[in-house]
């Protein structure tokens, strides 16, 4: 739904209304199995984002790697 200003994320080309379909290769559905990969994780290790974004009609998918703060 949102990215935050200034974030990894955002400079990694993350945008408002995306769509996150796997994390370090798992489906995610909801935020909350986002948030329990993320959870997991430890500072320093790296995510895997597949996205989807739809703009104008078109859709096309990409994939980001986000590093976790420390």
């Amino acid at each position: 739904m949102e990215v935050n200003r200034y974030s990894e994320a955002e400079r990694k080309g993350l945008s408002p209304g995306d769509i996150i379909l796997e994390a370090n290769r798992q489906e995610v559905r909801t935020t909350d199995e986002l948030e329990k990969i993320i959870s997991k994780l430890n500072p320093g290790d790296g995510l895997i984002l597949l996205i989807r974004r739809e703009r104008n009609g078109e859709s096309r998918e990409f994939i980001i790697t986000l590093k976790i703060p420390e």
